[in-house]
């Protein structure tokens, strides 16, 4: 990237990022139980679904916003 070789942000497809995550879970114990965490407190919550589909409509409106 310093020499201009690389553009960025660089976009990467699903199962490469999906496996570098699969692969921290597995090597890094802080980052492991950081994400075990995050699961529990979803799981708690009463209204997830509709906070994660409310969040996925609002980022999407704001992308077709931009656009045009």
């Amino acid at each position: 990237m310093r020499r201009g070789l690389a553009e960025t942000p660089y976009r990467l497809d699903i199962t490469t990022i999906l496996d570098a995550y699969i692969d921290k879970i597995f090597r890094d114990s802080l980052f492991r139980s950081t994400v075990l965490n995050i699961l529990k407190y979803l799981m708690k919550q009463e209204n997830i679904g509709t906070i994660i589909l409310n969040r996925i409509k609002r980022s999407s409106f704001i992308k077709r916003s931009l656009d045009n």
